[in-house]
């Protein structure tokens, strides 16, 4: 336990892609998290979420890309639910409505009017320049991104 301990203190861990290759995208944040200077680690867990959400958002970006030139539209609509949900949560409105856009134009039924609507009071916000999005409407986009990940709302 004392060597632990003293390697914990005194040594640096090996990155997560020394250890798995393809966790290497995500070393910067790991090593960041652990950083045995304070004022090097993340000051606040918004921070950390922007960080992640940067990688998830190239991540899920690429998976959309590929589901689109596949026209696997299902897909499609629940990779742009996810990236609609990233940007909203680190308050990139701009971007969570164009993908807000994009996942009306891939989901179908009732999900797409709920969607469509949702997309109408985003854009009448960013109209306005109010700058932050309600709790009841991120809660909302929740639900309706979370409809088409569970296979709700594809009829019609």
């Amino acid at each position: 336990m004392i060597e632990i301990g003293m390697n914990i203190a005194t040594k640096d861990p090996k990155r997560p892609g020394e250890i798995k290759p393809e966790a290497h995208v995500i070393d910067a944040v790991v090593m960041k998290c652990l950083e045995k200077d304070p004022a090097k680690r993340y000051q606040s867990v918004l921070e950390l979420q922007k960080d992640l959400a940067m990688y998830l958002r190239k991540n899920y970006t690429e998976l959309l890309k590929t589901s689109v030139s596949v026209q696997d539209y299902t897909c499609s609509a629940s990779y742009c639910g996810d990236l609609i949900m990233i940007n909203l949560l680190t308050g990139d409105i701009p971007t969570a409505y164009k993908y807000l856009l994009d996942f009306v134009h891939y989901s179908k039924g009732d999900v797409k009017a709920e969607a469509q609507e949702l997309s109408e009071q985003i854009k009448m916000r960013m109209e306005m320049g109010v700058t932050e999005i309600p709790d009841e409407l991120i809660q909302k986009a929740e639900i309706i991104v979370h409809q088409v990940s569970v296979g709700f709302g594809k009829k019609g």
